[in-house]
């Protein structure tokens, strides 16, 4: 999974590269952006279902001339499987808070990388033939994250956004695992 998304990250910052201009950047850039997002996201561990959809929003702020901006956001991830007869579902909370640089390549495309922090909140239950088992914990964790938005309009974009969570130390005692997690995900966003 890793693998494959580093390829997906570095195609599009490629086909972002492609797309340079010798004309100008947008003459007068809206700096504000509420971005979903909706992806899978892969969990070191957490058998049996280490791989979960999620679902994302995130507000980002770059003012022209910035060196960073600042990126907020929250997600939630979550999967139901089985393991040996047992049925066990998990779900994973996260807020986030980081820098973020854009780079304005094209009237149209705007790779981007960052880093940061992140809180994840996450619970585990099993239930089997003679009961049910339930674990939560709370962990901090660092991010990186890379990506690409490409406008469709002055205000409306799409993209592409990869995120590795590392360090997280996330202790579910019905999964192994640590919370470490890598993502990609589809954006589509407003800018304002």
């Amino acid at each position: 999974m890793r693998t494959s998304l580093a390829l997906c990250v570095t195609a599009a910052l490629a086909a972002c590269a492609a797309c340079t201009s010798t004309e100008p950047g947008r003459a007068t850039p809206p700096w504000q952006q509420i971005d979903l997002q909706v992806g899978a996201r892969s969990f070191d561990g957490f058998d049996p279902i280490e791989d979960q959809t999620s679902f994302g929003l995130e507000y980002v702020a770059e003012r022209p001339g910035d060196d960073f901006g600042v990126a907020l956001g929250v997600s939630y991830s979550g999967e139901e499987g089985s393991d040996d007869g047992d049925d066990v579902e998990v779900e994973v909370f996260d807020a986030s808070l980081g820098l973020r640089r854009s780079f304005d390549v094209s009237q149209v495309a705007r790779p981007y990388v960052g880093l940061g922090l992140s809180l994840l909140s996450g619970e585990a239950r099993r239930e089997t033939p003679t009961g049910s088992d339930t674990d939560d914990d709370i962990a901090t964790a660092f991010h990186l994250r890379a990506g690409a938005l490409f406008d469709i309009t002055e205000r409306f974009h799409l993209g592409l956004d990869a995120r590795w969570v590392f360090g997280a130390g996330l202790d579910l005692d019905t999964l192994q695992g640590d919370g470490d997690s890598a993502q990609i995900a589809f954006v589509v966003g407003y800018s304002f």
